[in-house]
Protein backbone atom coordinates (compact mmCIF):
# COMPACT_ATOMS: atom_id res chain seq x y z
CA UNK A 1 0.00 0.00 0.00
CA UNK A 2 3.23 2.14 0.70
CA UNK A 3 4.50 1.55 -2.64
CA UNK A 4 1.20 2.49 -4.13
CA UNK A 5 1.10 5.70 -2.70
CA UNK A 6 4.36 6.69 -3.42
CA UNK A 7 3.89 5.45 -7.33
CA UNK A 8 0.47 7.43 -7.24
CA UNK A 9 1.97 10.60 -5.58
CA UNK A 10 5.26 10.25 -7.97
CA UNK A 11 2.54 10.10 -10.76
CA UNK A 12 0.75 13.28 -9.63
CA UNK A 13 4.17 15.25 -8.65
CA UNK A 14 5.15 14.43 -12.55
CA UNK A 15 2.00 15.39 -13.90
CA UNK A 16 1.77 18.58 -11.58
CA UNK A 17 5.79 19.68 -12.63
CA UNK A 18 4.72 20.57 -16.09
CA UNK A 19 2.75 23.76 -14.65
CA UNK A 20 6.62 25.00 -13.19
CA UNK A 21 8.38 24.00 -16.49
CA UNK A 22 5.01 26.43 -18.48
CA UNK A 23 4.95 28.99 -16.06
CA UNK A 24 8.96 29.24 -16.03
CA UNK A 25 8.68 29.21 -19.96
CA UNK A 26 5.76 31.97 -19.56
CA UNK A 27 8.14 33.88 -17.47
CA UNK A 28 11.25 34.06 -20.12
CA UNK A 29 8.82 34.58 -22.79
CA UNK A 30 7.25 37.40 -20.64
CA UNK A 31 10.83 38.51 -19.83
CA UNK A 32 11.74 38.97 -23.65
CA UNK A 33 8.19 41.07 -24.77
CA UNK A 34 8.87 43.14 -21.44
CA UNK A 35 12.64 43.61 -22.79
CA UNK A 36 10.96 44.02 -26.40
CA UNK A 37 8.45 46.56 -25.58
CA UNK A 38 10.88 48.42 -23.32
CA UNK A 39 13.32 49.03 -26.33
CA UNK A 40 10.38 49.85 -28.47
CA UNK A 41 9.32 52.45 -25.81
CA UNK A 42 12.76 54.34 -25.41
CA UNK A 43 13.16 54.19 -29.19
CA UNK A 44 9.71 55.96 -29.24
CA UNK A 45 10.79 58.56 -26.33
CA UNK A 46 14.20 59.19 -27.94
CA UNK A 47 12.15 59.59 -31.71
CA UNK A 48 9.53 61.86 -29.82
CA UNK A 49 12.22 64.10 -28.16
CA UNK A 50 14.16 64.35 -31.35
CA UNK A 51 11.40 65.50 -33.30
CA UNK A 52 10.62 67.62 -30.19
CA UNK A 53 13.78 69.47 -30.27
CA UNK A 54 14.36 70.00 -33.56
CA UNK A 55 11.32 71.84 -33.72
CA UNK A 56 12.65 73.74 -30.82
CA UNK A 57 15.60 74.64 -32.61
CA UNK A 58 13.62 75.74 -35.77
CA UNK A 59 11.22 77.99 -32.86
CA UNK A 60 15.40 79.52 -31.99
CA UNK A 61 16.17 79.92 -34.75
CA UNK A 62 12.67 81.76 -35.76
CA UNK A 63 12.77 84.00 -32.32
CA UNK A 64 16.63 84.91 -33.29
CA UNK A 65 15.59 86.13 -36.97
CA UNK A 66 13.03 88.25 -35.85
CA UNK A 67 15.31 90.10 -33.36
CA UNK A 68 17.91 90.75 -35.71
CA UNK A 69 15.40 91.72 -37.98
CA UNK A 70 13.99 93.83 -35.34
CA UNK A 71 17.38 95.23 -34.72
CA UNK A 72 18.34 96.10 -38.04
CA UNK A 73 15.30 98.28 -38.37
CA UNK A 74 15.40 99.50 -35.46
CA UNK A 75 18.80 100.80 -35.71
CA UNK A 76 18.61 101.72 -39.44
CA UNK A 77 15.65 104.36 -38.07
CA UNK A 78 17.72 104.93 -34.82
CA UNK A 79 20.46 106.23 -37.47
CA UNK A 80 18.06 107.85 -39.68
CA UNK A 81 15.93 109.43 -36.97
CA UNK A 82 19.87 110.59 -35.52
CA UNK A 83 21.13 112.42 -39.42
CA UNK A 84 17.45 114.19 -39.59
CA UNK A 85 18.04 115.57 -35.28
CA UNK A 86 21.47 116.41 -36.75
CA UNK A 87 20.71 118.63 -39.69
CA UNK A 88 17.71 119.81 -37.41
CA UNK A 89 20.50 121.43 -35.13
CA UNK A 90 22.85 122.60 -37.79
CA UNK A 91 19.97 124.40 -38.91
CA UNK A 92 19.45 126.09 -35.46
CA UNK A 93 22.35 126.64 -34.69
CA UNK A 94 22.94 128.37 -38.31
CA UNK A 95 19.73 129.83 -37.91
CA UNK A 96 20.65 131.55 -34.07
CA UNK A 97 24.13 132.77 -35.68
CA UNK A 98 22.45 134.74 -38.49
CA UNK A 99 19.78 135.98 -36.03
CA UNK A 100 22.10 136.85 -33.55
CA UNK A 101 24.54 138.46 -36.06
CA UNK A 102 21.29 141.00 -37.78
CA UNK A 103 20.49 141.54 -34.08
CA UNK A 104 24.26 142.91 -33.44
CA UNK A 105 24.04 145.12 -36.60
CA UNK A 106 26.94 142.52 -37.90
CA UNK A 107 24.75 141.79 -40.63
CA UNK A 108 22.44 143.68 -42.90
CA UNK A 109 18.47 142.32 -42.66
CA UNK A 110 15.62 143.58 -44.01
CA UNK A 111 12.29 144.07 -41.73
CA UNK A 112 10.63 141.91 -43.53
CA UNK A 113 13.10 139.43 -43.24
CA UNK A 114 13.34 140.03 -39.49
CA UNK A 115 9.20 139.33 -39.67
CA UNK A 116 9.90 135.51 -41.51
CA UNK A 117 12.62 134.79 -38.82
CA UNK A 118 10.33 135.91 -36.14
CA UNK A 119 8.00 132.96 -37.34
CA UNK A 120 10.39 130.67 -38.11
CA UNK A 121 11.51 131.10 -34.49
CA UNK A 122 8.28 130.74 -33.12
CA UNK A 123 7.62 127.88 -34.87
CA UNK A 124 10.94 126.37 -33.62
CA UNK A 125 10.14 127.26 -30.26
CA UNK A 126 7.21 125.55 -30.35
CA UNK A 127 8.55 122.25 -31.83
CA UNK A 128 11.36 122.75 -28.86
CA UNK A 129 8.68 122.67 -26.40
CA UNK A 130 7.02 120.01 -27.15
CA UNK A 131 9.95 117.71 -28.17
CA UNK A 132 10.60 114.37 -26.18
CA UNK A 133 13.62 113.03 -25.82
CA UNK A 134 11.43 109.78 -24.59
CA UNK A 135 10.20 109.28 -27.62
CA UNK A 136 13.44 108.42 -28.91
CA UNK A 137 14.82 106.24 -26.85
CA UNK A 138 14.00 102.84 -28.71
CA UNK A 139 17.03 100.87 -27.24
CA UNK A 140 15.47 100.81 -23.99
CA UNK A 141 12.74 98.71 -25.47
CA UNK A 142 12.45 95.16 -23.70
CA UNK A 143 13.25 93.05 -26.03
CA UNK A 144 14.88 89.98 -24.65
CA UNK A 145 11.95 88.62 -21.80
CA UNK A 146 12.85 85.10 -23.76
CA UNK A 147 15.98 84.71 -22.27
CA UNK A 148 15.09 84.15 -19.22
CA UNK A 149 14.06 79.97 -18.59
CA UNK A 150 11.06 80.47 -16.51
CA UNK A 151 9.37 82.61 -19.33
CA UNK A 152 10.32 80.11 -22.08
CA UNK A 153 6.95 77.82 -21.92
CA UNK A 154 4.91 80.81 -21.19
CA UNK A 155 5.98 82.32 -24.43
CA UNK A 156 5.93 79.10 -26.05
CA UNK A 157 2.45 78.58 -25.56
CA UNK A 158 1.48 82.83 -26.48
CA UNK A 159 3.45 82.23 -29.54
CA UNK A 160 1.58 79.18 -30.68
CA UNK A 161 1.34 75.47 -30.55
CA UNK A 162 4.08 73.48 -31.42
CA UNK A 163 3.91 70.88 -33.75
CA UNK A 164 6.34 67.95 -34.26
CA UNK A 165 6.16 66.14 -37.86
CA UNK A 166 6.74 62.87 -38.82
CA UNK A 167 8.76 62.35 -41.45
Amino acid sequence: MLKRDLTRMLNQVKRLSNRITEASDGLSKGAELLALNCETAKDEVKEYFRRYYRELKKREEMFIEEIETFQASETRLMRNLRDVLEIESSNMSEGSAFLEAALKGEREVQDSELVKLKHVFSEGLEYLRNFQVTNLSAAYRLVLPILFEHFIHIILQNYGKMVTSYW
